[in-house]
């Protein structure tokens, strides 16, 4: 069983990757931070003041992470991709590691890492080796984990390290806070001693932090990092609600179970924190405009622990029973498993472009060869073309919107046809930008290029409509 879903999972990834280290978009984060790294690679200033094409509210770590690995790969995308699939490695071994804490014997524990794995290859398809900082900040804080769980011991120096790890999960994505906040809550419960060290610790690594960042960065780090304004949407809630909800609640059931037969056991308590508070954090930030159902990534490892936990204990019960031990071994697998024969599908998309990776090197060389400013919309084809772009869509679109003197400027430089190429991830505008600056790129600008992805050049007729041959 472990060998077939291991081979599973190695189908699941095997498209990812090749795609490593191909020249295709997979993600609108990947040239956000490759350029960021960049950035921190050539000696700009990491956080610069708010501009049109500038907006950096991740803290620094990851940047800092790829921009060393650059070397080794000659592109920064390449670099986060590679890290971002090893990261997620790391946290299905320490979801094996934190099972075996958990007293799971090691076949479930390894069976719970690959469905794990199984999962994201399915439900988080396209949060699969792409250039983000998730995984790698949930590397770190599921290691705190599992060092907090492999020991009795709350002793300062141990509490020490788990709040390290926390940390740098942190400085990888700020949005990182379920696991702090579960060992609080655990600690709380089990070892009120130990929760006043792990607090000390905690408010001291936080000032020193923060007192570091604003004396390596300045206070462009506070204006971009901790005072960035964001939109809320319902649309994330509405897709978890429609869809992926009925594939965790399976995970989220079995949890609850586990947890409530397994209640007297040691650190039970911080793993139904876990499972409680990510599960609160992610509906919440899937209200804010931008983030995805990586939201929820807390929560599916926590509903993994859990579904172990219960799995065990089934287990214990029918050990004189070989057939049916077995049987119930393979409850934790069944969800994925009944979608073996879909479980491909969410890869269409990354199927089609690796195939026609040629179009989009063509699209990237004719990005290159404009002469003058250029604006992507999927800032990676810009990154690989070498150019800088004058807009950042998802958060430019964000700020304008909520300050629309903001957007005056650019939008008189594309009325003016101030920008000799636009590419758009769409035909009819881009859903990122705000509706005055989709109306006038319609109107001074046409289509040079629709497929792999639109680009747009100014209309050679001020009045908006094109001259004739």
């Amino acid at each position: 069983m472990v060998v077939a879903l291991a081979a599973f999972v190695a189908a699941l990834y095997a498209l990812p990757i090749e795609a490593l280290v191909v020249r295709i978009p997979r993600n609108y984060n990947e040239g956000w931070n490759a350029f960021h790294a960049m950035r921190l690679r050539i000696g700009g200033p990491l956080y610069p003041a708010v501009s049109e094409a500038t907006f950096i509210n991740y803290p620094p770590l990851s940047f800092y992470v790829v921009a060393a690995l650059h070397p080794l790969f000659g592109d920064d995308i390449f670099a986060g991709r590679t890290l971002a699939l090893l990261s997620e490695v790391i946290v299905a071994l320490n979801i094996a590691l934190a099972a075996r804490a958990l007293r799971v014997d090691w076949p479930l524990a390894v069976i719970m890492a690959l469905v794990f794995l199984a999962f994201s290859g399915i439900f988080y398809e396209d949060a699969v080796a792409i250039d983000d900082p998730q995984w790698l900040g949930h590397a770190f804080q599921t290691t705190a984990l599992v060092v907090l769980l492999r020991r009795d011991s709350t002793a300062w120096r141990r509490l020490g390290l788990v709040a390290v790890l926390c940390l740098a999960g942190g400085l990888a994505k700020q949005s990182l806070v379920v696991v702090p906040l579960a060992i609080t809550c655990g600690l709380a419960i089990e070892d009120r001693r130990a929760l006043w060290r792990w607090c000390a610790i905690c408010a001291a690594l936080v000032v020193v932090a923060l007192g570091a960042l604003i004396a390596a960065y300045g206070w462009g780090f506070v204006d971009q990092v901790l005072r960035s304004q964001r939109g809320f949407w319902l649309n994330a809630l509405l897709f978890v609600a429609n869809y992926l909800a009925i594939w965790l609640l399976p995970y989220g059931l079995f949890a609850i179970a586990g947890m409530v037969l397994n209640r007297s056991a040691r650190r039970v308590p911080l793993l139904a924190s876990c499972f409680i508070i990510g599960l609160v954090v992610g509906i919440a930030l899937l209200a804010v405009d931008g983030v995805g159902y990586s939201a929820l990534f807390d929560f599916t490892i926590a509903a993994m622990l859990g579904t172990a936990l219960l799995v065990q204990r089934l287990g214990e019960r029918l050990t004189a029973r070989p057939i049916v031990l077995t049987l119930v071994r393979l409850l934790p697998a069944l969800p994925v498993l009944s979608l073996a024969a879909n479980a491909f599908s969410p890869q269409d998309g990354l199927r089609a472009d690796l195939a026609r990776a040629a179009n989009w090197q063509q699209s990237i060389a004719l990005i290159a060869a404009a002469k003058g400013e250029v604006a992507c919309e999927m800032l990676s084809l810009c990154y690989w073309a070498g150019r800088d772009s004058a807009i950042e869509f998802f958060n430019f679109g964000q700020y304008a919107r909520l300050h629309p003197e903001f957007a005056g400027p650019m939008l008189g430089q594309i009325q003016a046809g101030g920008l000799s190429m636009i590419q758009e991830d769409g035909s009819s505008g881009s859903r990122r930008l705000p509706a005055a600056l989709n109306t006038a790129i319609a109107e001074h600008y046409r289509p040079e290029q629709s497929d792999p992805t639109t680009l747009l050049v100014p209309r050679a007729d001020p009045s908006g409509h094109d001259q004739p041959d």
